[in-house]
């Protein structure tokens, strides 16, 4: 697989991008939930989980196909060695159709953990949806929440692999570290950073493992 820098940048704090060529240190994990969320909700169905989209607020007639990605990992078995956490890198790989779009994303860090993901109950109202009324589609959902970065998604190939080295906040560092040691979930967020994003990746239900998302975490102790 090819793989690209994607830079990135939040607000006054830049996040360092790794270059996909080079080793990742630290203790991976894969994901084992995930969810596109539209306006109607998480996109249901295998196309709900084989995938994960961005897309920005312009995305489809009235921003129909706008959304935003959530992506759930285990914390890793080696848990956390040491008593901080050096930084963390995310790996998407893409899955790209014809409507793919360049531009911007941004990731969070949430502490709720609990919303669902998947379908909801008949006649219900879906945990989460895209909140057209805010760029980034998130309004008061999914909180609290941590901005760790943003970075570039521009369309490649399907298979190409983006990697993106987030920027932990000390108030981050201090709820990830708490997860880490009591082997809770971690809850990452992928919204739309500009109105034509239309950023595409494997989710949880691609056929091939090295194609889901990934999360790598790097402990104080590594070199």
């Amino acid at each position: 697989m090819k793989r690209r820098q994607a830079d990135g940048c939040v607000a006054f704090v830049c996040a360092s991008i790794v270059f996909g060529g080079l080793a990742q240190a630290g203790t991976e994990t894969t994901a084992f939930a995930c969810a596109t969320v539209t306006p109607g909700g998480p996109r249901l169905g295998d196309n709900g989980k084989k995938y994960l989209n961005v897309q920005g607020k312009k995305s489809g007639s009235e921003g129909q196909y706008a959304s935003f990605g959530v992506v759930d990992f285990h914390a890793p078995a080696a848990g956390l060695q040491s008593g901080k956490v050096k930084g963390v890198t995310l790996t998407l790989v893409q899955s790209i159709p014809s409507s793919a779009h360049d531009g911007r994303v941004k990731f969070y860090l949430s502490n709720d953990t609990k919303s669902e993901l998947g379908a909801t109950a008949p006649n219900s109202k879906p945990a989460l949806k895209f909140d057209k009324e805010t760029a980034d589609g998130l309004g008061e959902q999914l909180k609290t929440r941590f901005l760790l970065g943003s970075g570039a998604f521009t369309k490649d190939a399907t298979g190409h692999v983006d990697t993106f080295k987030l920027t932990l906040s000390d108030a981050a560092e201090a709820y990830l570290r708490e997860q880490l040691k009591r082997g809770g979930d971690i809850r990452l967020i992928v919204a739309p950073d500009g109105e034509d994003v239309a950023a595409t990746y494997f989710g949880v239900g691609a056929p091939m493992e090295s194609n889901r998302p990934k999360l790598t975490v790097d402990d104080a102790s590594n070199p």
